[in-house]
């Protein structure tokens, strides 16, 4: 768009072309650094005497300025050479690499002269030069060491420049003897027709008779017609001088002579030329005044130019306060007009009416270029109504486009300051530092209407090309200025032109058989940085936001032109990279249809076209993979950290005095992210499809961060499949799914060919990868290497968030400069390189390899997908055998178990809903004590496998138990080389056996009860009817009778000293059950077995021992399993509390002494177990009876003075004789654990007393010594029996009760303790 450029009438056309072999590379990087000088000052050419016009050193503060291009010069518009001389191509440079011989290089030249034959200066400048001498003066030599010289091409392309201004003058002769005509185009055949026909009109319509009739002789008409001749081509011809001048840097002597070109043009009323001489001066002054020259226009008749005749109805100038608000009271405004008729705004510099000559040395610079602009558009706009001197429409929308680049330059500069103003018209700083400011103030609504004119013209009678500069460039102006709306509305009428032609195929064959491709690349490039296309969602997360916009419709509707465009040049990779791109950025709104075309598009591209053989074509999607995780599979990888802590650091630690609860445990590794070196491991991969089509994946590779050698194994396994409608919001979606992935088997002998894995149209996939680490160390998985059908590997990153905004208005973004097909190619690198930058927030899965471990596998014992039948309580033998299956011994081997129930007792400990200690120690128990396996032959392994060899196999015997709610049991095995490991820290593996179990009721203790053994107790089941007692209790009450009478033989026990515990067993299997019982009884052991039918219930009996409260502490704390703290509950009241702890250590004593097994019959035959004894719960009443008295009292009755004969009891009483002696032994046992000291007192009664001198027994008992008898300080020592007697004799019939008292000393703990009374009748 360089003849948009305000100072395009300035600026010199350089072509660049190839000269030789030089690649396209090496052409376009020298070209590149020739382009990036854009002006030589006069001052540094060399001095040239023999210039008649243009010598440098006459005016050595000017400046040459040029412009470069790499297209061949267009000569469709060769017909405005003489017109505007700044369109020709003056120069020719030719790029070669190395030099040639002197022959060769004239050879070069004389070529590039003939294929430029318009250019009046031809150069070839050889790159990495051998030679330093410039034998001819178009040839020029740059050697290596010379391009390392910043200075060495700007001394290159003065001489170029020189070269150019001895043609010029040459050229410039040229000029002096010829008539100058006004442009017209040789291929507009409607411009000729026109003038044919006014000039049949003029002479039909009898304008020789006009133009005698105001009375004006032939003579007269003749000198006018002639002076006005003379003026005009004197007019003409110093305006093309004067473009010359402004070529070759002569700024000063080009506005004196634009000065003369257009007072002599408006003289001769020759409106075209004078429009165009008004631009020279424009540009004239601005570039003298960037260089602080002197920039005034001399002629005092240049005045006479700016008068504008009242016949043109056009009232340029009023004051600014009748204008716009926007106008400022403090400023002289400037309102621009347009000069088509229906436009009425105006020009104002105050007050002042413009009927009379215009002073210009009292007019402001920026005032002055406007006025110029002005004058200019309405010069051109004048003369359309002349056929003969119509201005070219390519004449006029360029002056339009540059008087709008002017005038938005302007209204732009917000700080009023001259300097900027020129600075940015010209593209060079001014030469002087001060600051230049004036007051001026340009109105938004001047610039639009001079953009009105421009659609006043019809654009679509020019070329393709040319019209995309038009309208794009007017969008550019749009977006400068803050319009959008407009600048939309421009891109689509560009858009609509572009769409309504049938055929484009004649426009891309132009340029003399040249290929079009470059400028055709320039021209969507450009369309795709005005449509916003060129922004990349796929990076950035601020262009992602715009990505979604109210342009996609405009964009999808380009890309379709661009689309035909390709076809019909037959570029197949542009059109492979428009396909991409269109899939890659609009999919979102793409139908199946176009996307289903697309596809097949570049399907058939893949297949039959050879420009893509070598072009890597990625994937449309660079957000494929949505997530990954690293599998952590079941199975004898499972890796756990082999902690080794010095001997003194552990005791300290656990010796330690005091609890800090600030201290806190290091933080482990997490295991489950440490693999183990060449094993093979699994990574769930989640793959989108957003298309409507299917992906077929040909490989899949991970990729892990720093290059870590990482190997895939093929093949890939599709688990699960999701449509992508029920997938809305990706980072809530539940990728979690289980999944047991099947090992595949490897043969290192036979290759396994990789089955191809389709991702359903528009759907989430979940696959499964495989791969093994082939080096040591952390890592992290960045993503996967995939390639897909017909694409090239493309790396994928995984995508843990979308970094994309909520919508919103899309705001312009200034367009950079087009370099070929930027957009496409930075799609392309975008895609391939998966340059996401700030578009995702990116998923590291960190992992960390370790050295190869020793591995053992089962190959011998139970299935785990077998399911094992128990009844709760039976033991079950079992065995199983492992074998080291590697090339590493195994020294260490450790077992652990873990059952199904764990979890849900460690929930319910977790609740803190407990409201004493004891219940929390049964859950532990029930968790932690209460084993379902239990190895056997742990002393053998210990002794015999100490060191696994490779090969080498060990046997675990264990047994197995059935618990309640139990599901499964898993045998964890945890094995490793620690021998190899003592300096660093080592690992160990992780075996676990599962063991899937279904658990049946068996025998169950439904009640159980305490009852106290004394002699009325023992009466009463003695005499108890049998046939009211089941044959179960009655087997039970045989075996308790004959241990009574055992007991009543013995001389150091009594039957005081037992307690009968009561069970009532009940069968819940479906077959007989046989229980047996076994109570602990010091050195004997009670035995007991029943026969249990199912659903029926059993009574058995069993003696125990009582406990005595001095042999332990029943009321310390409950012990926790987990070593964890009870907090203590204040809810509770202290008894209570007591109460509890002793209830728990009287039951733990009891279960202590107790065991029960049970067998099976019948088809159970075989089965064993245990019957699950800690459903026996106590009452306090219960643990009273099972703890011995603190103090007891004992009485014994004898019937001789021997105290050999005992008196018997029946029915609850002993039978005495009346007036018989007999002696009263009494016997206290003290289970303290001090002596007491007190009273005791006999109280004898008898019964049937109806009045209180009834009970006195003076009369009736006759005693042999006291009643009341003094306990002395050693009579009853701690755990010492005290015995005393009395001889008593009843003289009276009667029933009687004799009681005893022991009163504990007051200075002792005050307690008095009663006994069981002795029932007397007496005969």
């Amino acid at each position: 768009m360089e003849s948009f450029r305000f100072i395009t009438p300035a600026c010199v056309k350089v072509s660049l072309v190839p000269v030789g072999e030089i690649s396209r590379g090496d052409f376009e990087h020298y070209a590149d650094i020739i382009q990036s000088i854009t002006d030589i000052r006069l001052l540094d050419i060399t001095p040239i005497h023999e210039c008649r016009y243009f010598s440098p050193q006459e005016f050595p503060q000017g400046r040459l300025f040029f412009t470069h291009t790499t297209d061949f010069p267009d000569n469709e518009k060769a017909f405005l050479d003489d017109f505007e001389p700044f369109r020709k191509t003056f120069i020719v440079i030719g790029i070669g690499l190395h030099s040639q011989p002197a022959e060769a290089q004239l050879t070069a030249l004389e070529t590039l002269k003939a294929q430029f034959p318009t250019a009046i200066t031809h150069n070839i400048i050889y790159q990495q030069s051998a030679s330093i001498e410039d034998d001819h003066p178009g040839i020029f030599h740059i050697s290596r060491e010379s391009e390392r010289i910043a200075t060495t091409i700007e001394s290159v392309l003065c001489e170029v420049m020189r070269n150019f201004i001895i043609a010029l003058d040459a050229f410039a002769k040229s000029y002096e003897d010829i008539t100058l005509l006004s442009p017209v185009s040789p291929m507009d055949g409607s411009v000729l027709t026109r003038r044919i026909n006014r000039a049949q009109k003029r002479l039909s319509s009898g304008l020789l008779k006009a133009l005698f009739s105001n009375g004006q002789s032939i003579s007269s008409l003749a000198k006018d017609l002639k002076l006005k001749f003379l003026q005009r081509q004197t007019g003409r011809r110093a305006k093309v001088i004067a473009n010359l001048f402004l070529l070759a840097g002569r700024s000063q002597d080009a506005l004196q002579y634009f000065t003369d070109a257009a007072i002599n043009c408006k003289k001769a009323e020759d409106y075209l030329w004078l429009a165009s001489a008004l631009e020279g001066i424009m540009v004239s002054v601005t570039i003298l005044l960037c260089l602080g020259l002197p920039h005034q226009i001399q002629n005092p008749m240049f005045s006479t130019v700016l008068h504008l005749p009242k016949f043109k109805n056009l009232n340029l100038l009023k004051t600014a306060s009748k204008v716009s608000a926007e106008s400022n009271s403090s400023r002289v405004s400037i309102l621009v007009a347009t000069p088509r008729n229906s436009t009425s705004s105006s020009l104002g510099f105050g007050a002042q009416q413009f009927n009379a000559n215009v002073d210009v040395s009292q007019i402001q610079v920026i005032e002055l270029l406007l006025l110029l602009a002005l004058r200019s558009s309405h010069c051109y706009k004048v003369s359309t109504s002349e056929v003969e001197e119509c201005v070219p429409d390519i004449v006029y929308i360029e002056s339009l486009l540059r008087n709008v680049k002017l005038m938005t330059t302007i209204y732009l500069s917000k700080r009023n300051v001259v300097t900027d103003v020129m600075g940015s018209l010209v593209g060079v700083s001014m030469a002087t530092n001060h600051a230049w400011t004036a007051d001026f103030h340009l109105l938004l609504s001047n610039i639009l209407a001079e953009i009105d004119q421009i659609f006043a013209l019809q654009l679509n009678a020019f070329e393709i090309a040319e019209q995309c500069r038009i309208y794009c460039t007017l969008a550019s102006v749009y977006g400068d200025l803050g319009l959008h709306r407009k600048r939309g509305l421009v891109l689509r009428l560009l858009l609509e032109s572009l769409s309504s032609k049938s055929s484009l195929s004649g426009y891309f064959s132009f340029h003399n058989g040249q290929s079009p491709l470059v400028s055709i690349k320039v021209v969507i490039e450009l369309l795709f940085c005005t449509y916003n296309i060129d922004r990349q969602p796929e990076s950035l997360k601020s262009l992602a936001v715009k990505h979604y916009s109210d342009w996609i419709v405009l964009q999808l509707q380009l890309i379709k032109v661009c689309l035909r465009v390709a076809e019909a040049l037959q570029d197949h990779k542009v059109l492979v990279k428009l396909c991409t791109l269109t899939l890659s950025r609009f999919t979102h709104c793409l139908p199946v249809d176009d996307q289903m075309k697309l596809k097949e598009k570049l399907l058939w591209l893949s297949r039959s076209s050879k420009d893509i053989m070598n072009l890597e074509v990625p994937h449309p999607d660079p957000f494929m993979v949505r997530d990954a995780k690293f599998i952590v599979l079941l199975r004898a990888s499972n890796l756990i950290p082999l902690h080794k802590i010095d001997d003194a650091v552990a005791s300290q630690q656990t010796n330690a005095v005091i609890f800090d609860p600030f201290t806190k445990p290091e933080k482990g590794k997490n295991m489950d992210r440490i693999i183990c070196q060449n094993e093979v491991y699994q990574m769930k991969v989640v793959l989108q499809n957003p298309f409507f089509y299917n992906l077929v994946i040909r490989s899949i590779k991970v990729v892990a961060e720093n290059d870590f050698k990482l190997e895939t194994i093929d093949p890939v396994n599709v688990v699960h499949a999701v449509p992508l409608q029920q997938t809305r919001d990706l980072s809530t979606f539940d990728w979690t799914t289980s999944v047991r992935a099947k090992k595949q088997a490897h043969d290192s002998q036979n290759s396994i060919v990789s089955e191809r894995v389709t991702i359903s149209p528009h759907s989430v996939t979940e696959v499964i990868v495989e791969f093994k680490a082939l080096a040591t160390g952390e890592f992290q998985v960045a993503g996967f290497e995939i390639a897909l059908a017909h694409t090239s590997p493309q790396v994928f990153y995984i995508v843990d968030l979308e970094q994309l905004s909520d919508f919103e208005k899309l705001n312009y973004l200034p367009t950079h400069e087009i370099q070929g097909n930027h957009t496409l190619d930075s799609l392309f690198l975008n895609l391939l390189a998966n340059k996401e930058n700030d578009r995702i927030e990116r998923k590291l899965v960190s992992l960390t390899a370790i050295p190869p471990q020793p591995s053992m596998i089962l190959i011998g014992g139970p299935k785990s997908d077998y399911w094992t039948m128990l009844l709760e309580g039976e033991i079950k033998k079992s065995s199983l055998t492992l074998k080291n299956c590697s090339d590493d011994v195994v020294d260490h081997l450790s077992i652990s178990i873990w059952d199904s129930t764990i979890e849900a007792l460690s929930s319910k400990l977790n609740q803190n809903t407990f409201t004493n200690s004891a219940d929390i120690y049964e859950l532990e128990w029930l968790m932690l004590q209460k084993k379902p396996l239990i190895v056997t032959n742990k002393s053998e392994i210990a002794s015999k496998y100490k060191v696994i060899k490779p090969g080498g196999e060990v046997k675990i015997d264990f047994n197995m138990l059935g618990k309640r709610d139990m599901t499964e049991l898993k045998l964890v095995l945890e094995y490793g080389k620690v021998s190899a490991n003592e300096e660093s820290e080592g690992f160990l593996k992780r075996l676990s056996i599962p063991f899937n179990f279904s658990i049946h009721r068996s025998l169950e203790i439904i009640a159980n009860d305490i009852i106290p053994i004394i002699p009325t107790t023992w009466r009463d089941i003695s005499n108890s009817d049998s046939d009211a007692i089941c044959p179960a209790a009655q087997r039970s009450l045989n075996a308790l009778l004959l241990f009574i009478e055992g007991i009543k033989r013995s001389t150091s026990e009594t039957l005081s000293d037992y307690c009968l515990l009561v069970l009532d067993i009940k069968n819940l299997w479906k077959e007989c059950l046989t229980a047996k019982l076994f109570s602990t009884l010091g050195s004997s052991v009670f035995e007991i077995d029943t026969r249990i039918a199912p659903d029926n219930l059993a009574r058995v009996f069993l003696p125990v021992r009582k406990i005595k409260g001095t042999s332990q502490d029943l009321f310390k704390n409950i012990p926790s399993l987990r070593n964890k703290q009870f907090i203590k509950n204040y809810s509770l009241a202290e008894e209570e509390d007591k109460q509890i702890r002793k209830l728990f250590w009287v039951r733990e004593a009891l279960l202590s002494n107790l065991k029960g097994e049970w067998s099976g019959t019948g088809n159970v035959n075989g089965r064993t177990g245990r019957i699950d004894l800690r459903r026996i719960s106590l009452s306090k009443s219960m643990a009273s009876s099972l703890v011995y008295d603190e103090i007891l009292i004992y009485h014994s009755i004898f019937l001789d003075s021997a105290k050999i004969s005992e008196a018997s009891v029946e029915n609850g009483k002993v039978n005495l004789k009346k007036e018989t002696f007999y002696t009263l032994r009494t016997r206290v046992i003290n289970h303290r654990n001090h002596p007491i000291r007190g009273m005791l007192r006999h109280v004898p009664l008898p019964l049937n007393a109806t009045s209180k001198q009834d009970l006195a027994t003076d009369q009736r008992i006759l005693y042999n010594g006291a009643l009341q008898i003094q306990l002395g300080e050693h009579a009853a020592n701690a755990s010492r029996a005290y015995e005393s007697e009395l001889g008593f004799m009843i003289l009276d019939r009667g029933q009687y009760e004799w009681g005893c008292i022991l009163d504990v000393s007051k200075e002792q703990d005050e307690l008095i303790v009663g006994c069981q009374p002795i029932y007397i009748s007496v005969s």
